[in-house]
């Protein structure tokens, strides 16, 4: 009961401050966001303070760790700040915790790195699989994106007036990110950093083909549009493929999430027939010892599987 107060304490005093600060910081968030509309006003652009609360902003997020906490929230394609996002994460900590203490009936001090084990698994699995699915939706973009390049050429435009074709007529996410790079070129970055610099944001072969194909014919010299447009026809191609083989491996890639699963729920059943039964187990020493074998063994053959069944294509 003791550790219980001294945890709820804590929470409370963690809460509070965490408020203080986003409330010292408004004024400064309010500043930033005027400043950003002076910016795009010369654009024809115009914005108006919406309140949104999953834009605030605090000091916190000026920081490195800041900035690489929101490079990984836009490669998910999640519209939050970090401080929205790390307040979820305490969020979800709380209700891993009340939802293991109900199902489980843990200790306070077991529960407790359950509870911060499970949301940062939680955590990392979700923003893995967003972060999956925008770059192979980015990549299924690919052979649009190279084919309207190619025809543009062909028209006699340049490689960033083709790269605002793109950014205005293809949907996000390929138009998204095209359209960032081409206004860092026209803010003075050159075409191979600014080029360069996208492919370090998205870690896409098809991407790097397509960078790769560019850098080398403006070194070399060739014909551009061509290369873009035999680069179209070779990506549509592979994707058929790809398609394919991922039907036929789907089988044992489902079997790797049901060996994680169904363990996890005996366990819950096993708890609900037999009271206790999985506190009084974590509670002794050797139960740690088990449970970590337990655990290991589950991620070993969650990974051998998900190696077996990942075919490159």
């Amino acid at each position: 009961m003791d550790a219980l107060v001294v945890i709820a304490a804590a929470l409370t005093v963690l809460t509070a401050g965490l408020a203080l600060l986003y409330i010292m910081a408004f004024s400064q968030a309010r500043a930033r966001f005027s400043r950003r509309m002076a910016e795009l006003s010369a654009s024809g652009e115009s914005l108006k303070p919406s309140g949104d609360w999953r834009h605030f902003t605090t000091p916190l997020e000026r920081t490195r760790w800041g900035q690489k906490v929101q490079d990984v929230l836009r490669l998910a394609d999640l519209d939050i700040s970090p401080s929205v996002f790390w307040s979820a994460r305490l969020l979800l900590i709380g209700v891993f915790y009340a939802a293991l203490g109900q199902i489980l009936g843990l200790t306070v001090s077991v529960n407790l790195v359950a509870s911060v084990l499970g949301a940062y698994l939680a955590v990392r699995f979700y923003l893995r699989s967003r972060q999956d699915h925008y770059i192979a939706t980015f990549d299924t973009q690919m052979p649009e994106v190279a084919l309207l390049m190619s025809n543009s050429l062909r028209a006699g435009l340049s490689v960033l007036q083709a790269m605002e074709v793109v950014a205005e007529r293809v949907e996000r996410p390929a138009g998204r990110e095209v359209d960032r790079t081409a206004r860092e070129i026209r803010l003075g970055k050159s075409l191979n950093d600014a080029l360069l610099g996208m492919l370090e944001r998205l870690p896409s072969e098809e991407l790097r083909m397509m960078v790769t194909t560019i850098l080398i014919q403006r070194v070399a010299g060739g014909n551009l549009a061509h290369a873009l447009s035999v680069m179209s026809e070779a990506i549509s191609a592979r994707f058929k493929l790809r398609d394919e083989v991922r039907t036929m491996t789907a089988e044992a890639r489902y079997s790797g999430v049901i060996l994680v699963v169904i363990p996890f729920v005996v366990l819950g059943l096993l708890n609900r027939l037999m009271e206790g039964a999985v506190g009084a187990f974590l509670g002794n020493p050797i139960g740690w010892v088990v449970g970590g074998l337990f655990v290991g063994v589950l991620i070993l053959g969650f990974t051998l599987i998900n190696r077996v069944s990942r075919v490159q294509v």
